[in-house]
């Protein structure tokens, strides 16, 4: 058994790496059969060994793979500059769709927005015009209640007293 520490000294990585390696999903739950801790001490049996140098040297070919990918891609890119020049040209064709877009929007948004403008004038007028008619409507009530009551006392006149009761 060997600790993280020396397991990543023979292998020459470092310690976040094979705790990486642990912690993967792939492999976590193997490695609870082959790591023992004594004393907040983390010890690896031989076959969890063998497993992360297994992982780490498919890690390090996948990644050697993936840098030759690379390389042949840059090489690629390199002869077909013309692909490169195409693909800028397609980029500034979407560009330019891009910002006939917002100019048809831009111009919707301001037709859109004269719409508005012209239906809150025509609301506040017809609230003008609302409040004129109640006031007119309400002036003409109370002048038919002032013409009323007039009318009322017109034709009630209290007798006087004396009158009530000498009878004349």
């Amino acid at each position: 058994m060997k600790t993280i520490k020396e397991l990543s000294e023979e292998l020459k990585t470092s310690k976040d790496a094979i705790y990486r390696q642990m912690k993967h999903p792939a492999l976590k739950e193997i490695f609870k059969d082959h790591i023992v801790k004594i004393d907040h001490v983390s010890y690896i049996d031989e076959d969890g060994e063998q497993i992360i140098i297994r992982f780490l040297r498919h890690e390090r070919q996948q990644a050697i793979q993936n840098i030759l990918d690379l390389e042949k891609d840059i090489n690629d890119n390199i002869t077909g500059t013309e692909t490169v020049s195409l693909q800028q040209s397609h980029i500034v064709e979407y560009i330019k769709i891009l910002q006939e877009q917002v100019k048809d929007q831009n111009i919707q948004f301001e037709t859109n927005n004269k719409h508005i403008n012209q239906i809150v004038n025509q609301l506040a007028s017809n609230q003008i015009m609302l409040k004129t008619e109640y006031y007119k409507k309400a002036l003409k009530i109370q002048s038919e209640i002032t013409v009323a009551s007039i009318r009322s006392e017109l034709r009630y006149r209290p007798v006087p007293f004396w009158r009530r009761i000498l009878g004349n």
